[in-house]
């Protein structure tokens, strides 16, 4: 069980979350793409126009205009979502490599990050318009999470029970 217990722990933290962070510089260039070349309203201040010889050129004000652009759409949050996700499972996958017991924090927090996993490989696939090997590899993973998460925890289990 420890050695399951590691080979899901490195392929949550390596594999899994590599992939969702560079999912997550996708998405952040669909969103920056969809920003800057698709909309364009000349009412919001975030924006500003300046002429030129061409003609009127318009930009972000500055790059807090220029985040706050990104987060209105679905592809910005999304990637922020991701960027964040890719960090807690690469957090979650080292915790099941170096510890040996999870008390109620740990556990919950594993767990959390499970289901946050699926919710994103969800909507990753959502997003993409197609649910690939890399999707069913999270939601893979993360239901071992879970499962490992359900062998570490010793919280409220007899003596004993649950060590590894």
């Amino acid at each position: 069980m420890k050695a399951l217990r590691i080979v899901v722990g490195l392929t949550l933290a390596l594999i899994v979350a590599g992939l969702n962070g560079i999912a997550a510089y996708g998405y952040l260039g669909a969103a920056t793409f969809e920003t800057l070349f698709t909309s364009r309203p000349t009412d919001d201040p975030r924006w500003t126009t300046t002429a030129t010889e061409e003609g009127s050129r318009h930009q972000p004000r500055d790059g807090a205009a220029l985040f706050s652009l990104l987060t209105d759409s679905k592809h910005g949050k999304f990637s922020l979502f991701l960027a964040a996700l890719c960090n807690l499972q690469f957090a979650a996958g080292m915790a099941l490599v170096f510890v040996s017991r999870a008390g109620r924090r740990l556990f919950a927090f594993l767990v959390s990050v499970a289901v946050l996993g699926i919710v994103a490989e969800l909507l990753g696939g959502a997003y993409s318009s197609s649910f690939g090997v890399t999707n069913w590899l999270g939601v893979a993973v993360s239901v071992l999470v879970v499962g490992m998460a359900f062998s570490l925890r010793t919280d409220g289990l007899p003596e004993g029970a649950g060590r590894v």
